[in-house]
């Protein structure tokens, strides 16, 4: 005879309604249900007629062969192509902070193939995956790669060649000087014609 494991007191319904889960396994141990009738107003109290059900099976059996892994160890790209495998597996969960840390809004439908976006700065960047199937058992797996930012050869710098150009005041001095230039010019060879005609004239 079986051993009574709880008794829970439910209130009467009129309504009833199965709910099976098709994507269980049916791994585990097996659960039976007796049910009855008790009258409150009845001391002591005096089950009803019982009804029997089972055997339930309980999956807990997590999702096998739980894999994960990167085509290399050393990557300079951000986007990290990684392979995924789990049998039973329904859904996963990638983080870079520890298994199942992705909040309920980061679980994703189970898929073999995902590119994985890093964190921020270069160096060894651990990728926990935790795989969980329709009944809430999890596998985990984990890898590693190194993250190494590509360098980008520095552009020179543009060497700006500049032309000297003139203030007002020295633009002022500038043509001063020409002028000075000028009239000396000037006045030597009017000096030269001076002395030309004075020979010719001898």
């Amino acid at each position: 005879m079986g051993q009574i494991l709880k008794l829970n007191k439910l209130s009467l319904s009129t309504n009833s309604q199965d709910v099976i889960g098709e994507g269980l396994s049916g791994t585990g141990e097996p659960y039976y249900f007796n049910i009855a009738v008790l009258d409150d107003m009845e001391i002591p109290f005096a089950p009803g007629i019982t009804t029997h059900l089972g055997p339930y099976f309980i999956d807990t059996e997590s999702p096998q062969f739980p894999t994960v892994s990167a085509p290399q160890s050393t990557s300079t790209s951000s986007n990290i192509p990684i392979t995924l495998g789990a049998s039973g597996a329904s859904v996963i969960c990638i983080s870079e902070s520890g298994y199942g840390n992705c909040g309920e809004s980061g679980w994703k439908a189970y898929t073999t193939s995902y590119y994985w976006s890093v964190s921020e700065g270069e160096g060894t960047k651990n990728i926990y995956v935790q795989f969980k199937d329709v009944a809430g058992n999890t596998a985990n797996a984990s890898t590693t790669i190194i993250y190494e930012q590509e360098e980008t050869p520095q552009e020179e710098e543009d060497v700006v060649h500049t032309v000297p150009t003139l203030n007002e005041w020295g633009l002022l001095v500038f043509m001063m000087i020409v002028m000075v230039v000028g009239i000396f010019h000037m006045n030597q060879s009017k000096s030269k014609q001076q002395y030309f005609v004075h020979i010719l004239s001898r």
